[in-house]
């Protein structure tokens, strides 16, 4: 098995994933294409959901179907994997539902993080100000 895990990012908004080259970047969640990106060298995926557009309902549907197709590809994967749910830092879009939906599909997880920062753009969070 691989030491180093494949970290997959589940992204709400098309921005995050504006600031990285070199790794899969899925906007379609066949079986198929989650396999060949998952199998891909590189340590990172980028799953860009589009979330932050669309309503609590449709977020729910919409990772559900994609967690239950990554599950059973998650299971195969011969290396350890960790997930990412990245968001808005200002917590805009669907906090928590996002991370409630991802936790029950490919869960349990050792630690769930909520980190509403931007260090970049000047946005931390510190003794409960953000």
């Amino acid at each position: 098995m691989a030491s180093s895990p494949k970290i997959i990012v589940f992204d709400d908004d098309p921005t995050g994933s504006q600031t990285v080259r070199g790794c899969p970047l899925l906007l379609e969640f066949s079986s198929p294409s989650l396999a060949a990106a998952l199998a891909d060298p590189s340590p990172l995926l980028f799953l860009l959901t589009n979330s932050r557009a669309l309503d609590a309902e449709e977020v729910r549907i919409k990772l559900t179907l994609l967690c239950r197709r990554l599950r059973p590809l998650l299971d195969q994967l011969e290396r350890p994997w960790l997930v990412v749910s990245r968001g808005d830092s200002t917590l805009r879009g669907h906090t928590p539902l996002e991370h409630d939906v991802i936790r029950a599909e490919l869960g349990p997880f050792h630690a769930s993080l909520l980190v509403p920062a931007f260090p970049q753009g000047g946005r931390t969070t510190k003794n409960g100000v953000h």
